[in-house]
């Protein structure tokens, strides 16, 4: 309460002083309640950001890994009708029956794979649900299930790609014993012929060569 002496300009100056005063004091106080505000909104942005970065980090993985799936498979299919071509190309050879033996061999082993890689047996809507899903679909899944989260991958989700990376290691390794062995030999004997040999592209191997 303001004494009775004070003229009204001097209560006027004491009530602006006194509430100046107060906006500094509430100021003060808004900057300290701000400064923890920030930085906590920046740790949040900064946690994200890492989040976001594991995310795409593992999706590139595991897309690298359907794009090897996929190179394996059009390898497998392509050998697999050059086979065909040539065994049919050399009928009525003295090596007709070596050659259709060992390449229906090859054929067989090449098709024991793909079966691992892609289910072959799908041919309708419906057949996805009546013949389980193998390792092409098995990591579309998982892509599709890393890429829809908004943040870091999950640990059974690093489980799951682990699991399936030595899956489709375990068979491109047979792709590449098969290209590197068999269907080399088999060039051998195209060219004792002067037949033109398999045409390997997209996979490890050297069976696009004739052997030295």
């Amino acid at each position: 309460m303001l004494p009775l002496s004070f003229s009204r300009s001097q209560a006027t100056t004491c009530l602006f002083q006194t509430t100046r005063h107060e906006r500094s004091a509430s100021k003060r106080t808004y900057r300290r309640e701000l400064r923890p505000s920030i930085l906590n909104l920046l740790r949040v942005l900064l946690n994200l950001r890492s989040n976001l970065a594991e995310q795409f980090d593992m999706s590139v993985r595991v897309r690298s890994r359907m794009a090897e799936a996929y190179i394996a498979m059009n390898t497998i299919r392509s050998v697999r009708e050059q086979l065909k071509s040539v065994v049919e190309l050399v009928q009525g050879s003295e090596y007709d029956e070596t050659l259709q033996s060992t390449g229906d061999s090859i054929v067989n082993k090449l098709t024991a794979i793909e079966d691992v890689l892609t289910n072959t047996k799908t041919e309708s809507r419906q057949d996805p649900i009546n013949f389980p899903p193998l390792l092409d679909n098995q990591l579309g899944y998982l892509y599709r299930y890393v890429v829809s989260a908004y943040g870091r991958p999950t640990r059974a989700a690093y489980v799951r790609l682990e699991e399936l990376e030595g899956q489709l290691a375990e068979q491109v390794g047979e792709l590449s014993i098969v290209l590197d062995e068999d269907v080399a030999r088999f060039n051998t004997n195209l060219q004792d012929l002067g037949v033109p040999g398999i045409i390997v592209s997209g996979a490890r191997g050297r069976a696009n060569r004739y052997p030295d």
